[in-house]
């Protein structure tokens, strides 16, 4: 299954309709995969990389963790 994206850049333009059908295919991709991709974000590719490191150490855990 592949993990859905998201692009955000619609949203930060605040339109009604583009905000709306983001929420929806937000919904969708957590209620299918559970997970998403965000795209279209601002976010600093720095802080970005550490967040994926950081995920991947918490999500490396044993389940008893």
């Amino acid at each position: 299954m592949a993990i859905p994206t998201i692009e955000l850049r619609p949203w930060f333009a605040e339109d009604p309709v583009a905000r709306t059908e983001i929420a929806r295919t937000v919904d969708r991709a957590l209620q299918s995969a559970g997970f998403l991709l965000v795209t279209g974000h601002g976010m600093d590719d720095a802080l970005r990389r550490r967040i994926r490191s950081v995920a991947r150490q918490v999500f490396g855990l044993p389940a008893d963790v």
